[in-house]
């Protein structure tokens, strides 16, 4: 059922919800594909974390998903 509420695109697809359900964060753990090598790689959920521990508004709400796609029916 939660994956049905969130719907997430592709595995994986992490989501970061407050206390009521909205979703603050949505999309790829980071910006690495397979294998990054010395690219720089933006690490989305933990920046949103780190944003939403400290109290801050999650600057990067959305981050592409870089995975398999999930097929529902």
């Amino acid at each position: 059922k939660i994956a049905d509420y969130y719907n997430p695109l592709s595995t994986p697809h992490v989501f970061v919800a407050n206390k009521t359900g909205d979703v603050l964060y949505s999309g790829a753990i980071d910006s690495c594909k397979l294998s990054c090598g010395d690219e720089k790689i933006k690490k989305y959920l933990e920046d949103a974390l780190n944003e939403i521990q400290r109290s801050q508004v999650v600057t990067v709400k959305y981050g592409k998903v870089l995975g398999c796609r999930i097929r529902r029916s």
